[in-house]
């Protein structure tokens, strides 16, 4: 399948540069890719992966182009993607998976592509709220989850004040049967739900810097439990019923929940590692610890 996408611009953090490498370093995932589902970002994540990070498209004529990382670093090419703009708007066609199994998050239709933000410090890419998605190519329940059941993301992403699905997938119009995230919901909480909708404990208040700050968001679905940590620091875990798990084979949405798609996000985007099942203690420090440290969080 030939798959191809729009373009930015946001300042957020005028003085914080994310720590870039000079040389070209092993990624972050080459030694902790078990069960790995999906890996998208606008750095390099594996040593190895040569691919593109990111496919663009210039609303000024509407062509499209793939970005890699620069020469000697795993940063995208931030002026390779300026030079071609030309000042025009940039828009997401399509987010490589580097995780080997090829689930690109992928939009084809333009105008539900989200813009792309060459900020120089921390470039993103934002919905508008109203029916911008990204949809990985994928299985939700048995390429995605483990049935339904287990999973794990791991999301730098900045909240937003609204109602809205900032990921995932919702397959009944009463919304009960999915596997999302609310980042936030329009009364400051942020509510996870693996699974179905909607059991006790599955929210928290996420208000004060997560509206003004990127931050890094953890979610594990274990058998029995459920897991949000936020920045490293744990704020959610919970006892979670074994017996609920997405059944649907409908893909997984970003910016938004795919399948029977309601309340569109806008919040920011710049790395999206997603795994199969749960993963252990060390698995999540060891990211939390990379991701924090490289986006500057």
């Amino acid at each position: 399948m030939s798959v191809y996408g729009q373009i930015g611009q946001h300042n957020q953090y005028p003085t914080l540069t994310p720590m870039r490498a000079v040389d070209e370093l092993p990624g972050i995932l080459d030694n902790i890719a078990t069960d790995l589902a999906a890996a998208y970002s606008l750095r390099k994540l594996k040593g190895d992966y040569t691919g593109p990070l990111i496919r663009l498209r210039r609303a000024s004529d509407n062509a499209e182009r793939n970005f890699y990382s620069q020469d000697n670093d795993i940063w995208i090419d931030q002026t390779a993607i300026s030079n071609w703009a030309g000042g025009a708007n940039l828009f997401v066609v399509l987010w490589y998976d580097q995780s080997g199994n090829e689930f690109h998050a992928l939009q084809n239709v333009q105008n539900k592509q989200p813009r792309f933000y060459n900020n120089p410090t921390t470039p993103f890419w934002q919905g508008d709220g109203s029916n911008d998605i990204l949809e990985i190519q994928a299985d939700t329940r048995t390429q995605l989850t483990n049935n339904g059941r287990e999973a794990s993301i791991f999301l730098i992403t900045q909240a937003t004040n609204r109602s809205q699905f900032t990921f995932g997938a919702v397959q009944d119009s009463n919304r009960s049967n999915r596997w999302q995230a609310h980042i936030n919901w329009s009364n400051n909480n942020l509510y996870f739900d693996p699974g179905d909708c909607c059991q006790s404990g599955r929210n928290f208040n996420n208000s004060g810097t997560s509206y003004t700050q990127d931050k890094l968001y953890t979610f594990v679905r274990r058998t029995n439990s459920r897991i949000v940590n936020v920045n490293g620091v744990n704020r959610m875990n919970n006892a979670y019923s074994s017996s609920y798990a997405y059944t649907a084979t409908t893909l997984f949405g970003i910016g938004g929940a795919s399948g029977i798609n309601f309340q569109y996000a806008n919040n920011h985007f710049m790395e999206f590692i997603m795994y199969h099942s749960d993963v252990p203690a060390a698995t999540i420090n060891t990211l939390e610890s990379d991701m924090m440290g490289y986006w500057g969080l």
